[in-house]
């Protein structure tokens, strides 16, 4: 695929999140879902800064915009935090801290009349722990939705196009 737009870079992040709501899967490929969505969220500002169909003064502002939000400067740390092991530029200090799952296991019930059983199958729902310097904890993936709705409102005040 050629890198025509910033638009692919936005469509990216929202399949990333599309992932992240489907939590009935292996845990390993969860949590890499996740710190993708994190770069992918992240990265989408170089992508608006470098597209030339995006004027330079909006380019210029977009890294203003990510440090006036919380959300997204979560975002950035854990963007950064996940390509360099390390992190040096501390927006928030948020890393990941937890993960836990919760599966949900449907009752065996047994109809006499069809002798059959019910063929429902467990469901597992992850729990991603964020915590920042300052002890304030988020779920991750109500953290990646709340970064995408930001980035649909910095679009909105900027008249950005989203498809």
């Amino acid at each position: 695929m050629l890198i025509e737009s910033y638009l692919q870079q936005y469509e990216r992040m929202t399949r990333f999140l599309k992932r992240l709501e489907n939590q009935n899967r292996d845990q390993q490929d969860y949590v890499d879902d996740m710190w993708s969505f994190f770069q992918h969220c992240f990265h989408l500002k170089d992508w608006i800064k470098n597209d030339p169909q995006i004027s330079p003064d909006i380019g210029s502002k977009i890294e203003e915009k990510i440090n006036a939000s919380q959300t997204l400067k979560i975002i950035a740390d854990l963007a950064n935090r996940s390509k360099h092991f390390r992190l040096d530029k501390k927006r928030e200090d948020a890393n990941l801290t937890g993960v836990g799952v919760t599966i949900e296991v449907p009752v065996l019930s047994i109809s006499p009349e069809k002798k059959e059983a019910n063929s429902e199958s467990s469901k597992s729902k992850y729990h991603i722990t964020i915590k920042t310097a300052n002890s304030h904890t988020f779920d991750g993936l109500q953290l990646a939705k709340d970064a995408v709705k930001e980035w649909d409102r910095i679009f909105e005040e900027f008249d950005i196009k989203k498809s």
